[in-house]
């Protein structure tokens, strides 16, 4: 290197470097779904269940949706489908859970009959009443499956308005066709 290069070069300590590596993973790991963060995430979903273990249950299973849709919804477009089926295991877990204190005098089969209908794929989920719980596996966005946009193609370039107009009907994007 020549003395040029070593004055334009960025010197930045070892450690220094060390923990922006450690901090940018960390944040590679939470927009891939962490483990980690998906369990704390559940310690804050199953305290909210004990502090309202003896609520109404359709407030229950209302609270519980709306904190699991809002999960959801940060994580829907990243690569945390896994995440999201074990998401959906802990969720029954804390579920059963919920409903073995409720119900203590209770048998296994009666609880399953109570709380857990059937539906028509995946064999049974929380349901009371109509008000079902949501399956956070349904919730990503399968954004692989999407077709990719060509690389050089413009909405706004009067050339490619037939590629983009047959695109809308098919993933409805915004519903009108462009200009």
């Amino acid at each position: 290197m020549s003395d040029d290069d070593e004055q334009l070069a960025v010197k930045v300590p070892l450690k220094e470097y060390e923990v922006m590596v450690k901090a940018v993973e960390a944040l590679a790991d939470m927009r891939r779904g962490d483990k980690i963060v998906v369990d704390k995430f559940l310690v804050r979903l199953s305290e909210f269940v004990r502090l309202n273990w003896n609520a109404d249950v359709k407030e229950l299973v209302i609270g519980i949706n709306r904190r699991v849709i809002g999960a959801c919804n940060y994580y829907q477009w990243s690569s945390a489908h896994k995440e999201f089926r074990y998401l959906a295991y802990r969720l029954w877990h804390i579920m059963w859970q919920w409903a073995k204190r409720r119900h203590p005098h209770r048998g296994a089969k009666w609880l399953k009959n109570h709380y857990w209908k059937r539906n028509g794929q995946s064999g049974r989920e929380f349901s009371f009443q109509g008000l079902s719980l949501v399956d956070p596996s349904k919730l990503t966005v399968k954004w692989w499956t999407r077709p990719q946009v060509r690389t050089f193609s413009s909405p706004f370039d009067p050339a490619e308005i037939e590629y983009w107009n047959k695109r809308i009907p098919k993933w409805k994007y915004c519903g009108t066709e462009y200009p």
